[in-house]
């Protein structure tokens, strides 16, 4: 899939790795319980989104994310918080240099991810998409010594064409391309589902 295929293309000293969360990773209450101190702690609201990922290293690097390819859920975009949460996570690795390309192929839900990422950064106007049912989206973030910016590959999907090949921004300049359809293909044949 979609980490295999970057495996197969990256340079030596950079690894691919597929990282799948769906459902709460953290503790359900089941009563009262001492945690640390006397005092009971301040509860704030919270979301804890399902996330779909495919995160690249420079293991030349002490293992530093230099990539991620985010598959955006239903769960992403059911509500105004989890929106939120999705644009703050991908705003999080743009802001830290990390190469983005972002996925939506839900249509269950309305919205459009890159939108909310365009207004959290505060640059939306003319950097939000019009609302489309699919899409991906390649950030690359640069560093001149005379500005800083986001290259941006928007990329509309429809059902019966070809998956986009995107760029994925790393480290040093260097980029690989991501062959959205051979992904699509080859994890079809892996579940022995039809493609199309």
């Amino acid at each position: 899939m979609i980490s295999d295929l970057l495996n197969k293309t990256l340079q030596p000293g950079y690894v691919a790795e597929m990282h799948v969360h769906v459902g709460s990773r953290v503790e359900i209450e089941s009563g009262p319980r001492e945690c640390s101190g006397k005092d009971a702690p301040l509860s704030i609201p919270a979301i804890f989104p399902d996330s779909i990922e495919v995160l690249v290293y420079d293991m030349e690097s002490e293992y530093t994310l230099v990539g991620a390819v985010e598959l955006v859920s239903p769960g992403n975009k059911d509500r105004e918080e989890a929106r939120r949460g999705f644009a703050a996570k991908c705003a999080a690795y743009l802001q830290q240099g990390v190469g983005l390309i972002t996925v939506d192929v839900v249509t269950i839900r309305s919205g459009t991810p890159h939108n909310d990422l365009v207004d959290l950064l505060g640059v939306g106007g003319q950097y939000r998409l019009a609302e489309m049912g699919m899409y991906a989206v390649a950030y690359r973030p640069l560093r001149r010594t005379d500005s800083e910016r986001i290259d941006v590959w928007p990329s509309e999907l429809s059902v019966g064409r070809p998956l986009p090949v995107l760029p994925l921004g790393l480290d040093k300049g260097l980029c690989v391309p991501v062959d959205l359809e051979t992904a699509y293909v080859e994890a079809c044949q892996r579940s022995r589902l039809p493609a199309g």
